[in-house]
């Protein structure tokens, strides 16, 4: 099962170099055809425990601070997302869906600073620990050490997010999906009975207020 977490408006999935991804590509598509309302974010943000002793804590630690895990992951998270545009066209027309196109992609690329680690953690410090390396600063035997996390989020959705464009993220047109002249005549009429049949309800709700 892929790490993920939800939102109202988002489902968050972690791609990590153990994964499998033929699950990340199930739970997408799951997730979409439940509610398309919500984007998939798929990402190769670090994991952080607070806790140092969890199990998988030393793991996730190596991961964030280990820069050839990042071009692991990433072509990883790629793939993912090429293989999930791909099947959601093949899913649409084995439910002889009406829409025409795929599925809108949002990239973003970044880092996660964290600064004042001296012992290689990425995890939450203690107060004593805290107030030993600013002691430890100010008489300046050790400077506060700056580590970076590089990472990735794509994030794909049925509909249009034009803020996260706005905020930086470069945009992916969908793929229109490869149908015949009569087969596109046919699913735009279907369109317009589905419209049609979405606003007689209004207009009848209409007429008896």
């Amino acid at each position: 099962m892929p790490s993920s977490t939800t939102e109202s408006s988002h489902t968050f999935v972690r791609i990590t170099r153990a994964g499998k991804l033929t699950n990340y590509v199930k739970y997408a598509l799951e997730s979409l055809e439940k509610n398309d309302k919500k984007a998939i974010v798929l990402h190769t943000h670090p994991k952080v425990h607070d806790n140092p002793e969890a199990p998988d804590a030393q793991q996730n630690l190596q991961d964030a601070s280990n820069a050839s895990v990042t071009l692991i992951t990433t072509p990883r998270l790629i793939s993912v997302v090429e293989i999930i545009k791909r099947e959601y066209l093949k899913d649409l027309e084995k439910r002889r869906s009406t829409r025409l196109v795929g599925l809108h992609q949002y990239n973003e690329i970044g880092s996660i600073e964290n600064l004042g680690s001296t012992g290689g953690s990425v995890g939450r410090e203690t107060d004593e620990q805290r107030a030993q390396r600013i002691a430890m600063t100010l008489e300046g035997k050790n400077f506060p050490k700056q580590q970076q996390f590089p990472y990735m989020r794509i994030t794909l959705s049925v509909h249009e997010l034009p803020d996260l464009v706005k905020k930086g993220a470069t945009y992916q047109k969908p793929v229109s999906r490869t149908m015949s002249k009569a087969a596109k005549k046919r699913a735009k009429s279907n369109q317009k009975k589905a419209a049609q049949l979405n606003e007689a309800p209004e207009d009848a709700a209409m007429g008896t207020s």
